[in-house]
């Protein structure tokens, strides 16, 4: 607490009291009067102390206050970019803005309608509506047919993001608007922002959905993979995880919103920047298991994490 307050104060230079030894430099047989230090109690050598938990309570401070202060927090919000394509993704897009403002976001729509509802999709800012249209129909067909006519437009707004080094693309699979526009958009991507790594995130549909779903889904999947050369790292979210599209939707974003903030810090090794960008742009197919604290064991604990994540998993982990 007096190391906090110190920070705050302005110490943010360093504080040196770790563990009894550290703050005095002391020395192997060594002894100070009882009127420096603390006369009463013989401090421990500070190659000693160095090593107790006291002395790496007080490293961390600096590690967290520099994140803090750099406004990185892990990943680096200025560089990133979410892109929600059609009305289900920008539900999701729309919510992770809110967790954390400094998030960036795109909208791309058919439909005029689905925009309206969202608290952070801005007509004049951040959104792209295809001009006269009103809605796709679920018609993949028609959705690329759209994105082809406005390619020109979209490139110009994506270039408006030179700096995005990590780019999040949202879809639902089984829809029309994003479905049918997910490969034509990642070509645009990619030839406007040559750099930027491009990661998807894409939604199946529940058990309880038609067929023209489930035909959307495979159509969208085969348009996925035919691009997986310029993809690093794919998501995709089960459905029937939970009752709701609500709730599925409120755990994606907790969960992606975690995995954008992960803080390691620990005596053998601590994850920074550069560590969190490398793990959420690794590529092939991602999941998040969320951990949850007071279970008696780590196999537990992962247990109910693979049990409770919305993400699609492999049928064996090794």
């Amino acid at each position: 607490r007096a190391a906090w307050m110190s920070i705050l104060s302005g110490a943010s230079a360093g504080v040196t009291y770790g563990a009894h030894g550290i703050y005095s430099w002391h020395k192997i047989n060594k002894n100070f009067g009882l009127g420096i230090g603390e006369g009463f109690d013989a401090p421990n050598p500070w190659n000693d102390a160095v090593k107790y938990p006291g002395a790496w309570d007080y490293g961390y401070i600096k590690y967290i206050f520099e994140i803090i202060t750099s406004g990185g927090c892990i990943m680096e919000k200025s560089k990133m970019l979410f892109v929600a394509l059609g009305q289900g993704a920008g539900n999701v897009v729309d919510g992770l803005l809110s967790k954390d403002k400094r998030y960036k976001g795109l909208f791309l729509n058919s439909s005029l309608f689905d925009i309206k509802p969202l608290k952070n999709a801005y007509i004049e800012k951040n959104v792209y509506l295809y001009p006269g249209m009103d809605g796709s129909g679920r018609d993949r067909a028609k959705s690329e047919e759209m994105i082809r006519d406005n390619a020109n437009a979209i490139g110009a707004l994506l270039r408006k993001y030179p700096q995005t080094e990590t780019m999040v693309v949202f879809t639902t699979m089984g829809g029309g608007t994003g479905s049918g526009a997910i490969k034509t958009f990642i070509q645009i991507a990619k030839a406007s922002i040559p750099n930027t790594k491009i990661n998807i995130v894409a939604i199946l549909p529940s058990l309880h959905e038609d067929e023209l779903s489930f035909k959307n889904t495979i159509e969208c999947w085969n348009d996925i993979n035919s691009m997986m050369d310029v993809i690093s790292d794919v998501k995709f979210v089960d459905n029937n995880k939970r009752n709701t599209y609500k709730e599925i939707n409120n755990e994606l974003i907790e969960s992606l919103d975690l995995t954008y903030n992960i803080i390691g810090i620990h005596p053998d090794g601590n994850i920074d920047n550069k560590d969190s960008f490398r793990i959420n742009t690794a590529e092939g197919t991602g999941i998040v298991l969320k951990l949850y604290d007071s279970l008696k064991d780590e196999k537990t604990a992962i247990d109910l994490a693979i049990k409770n994540s919305v993400f699609v998993q492999p049928d064996i982990y090794d």
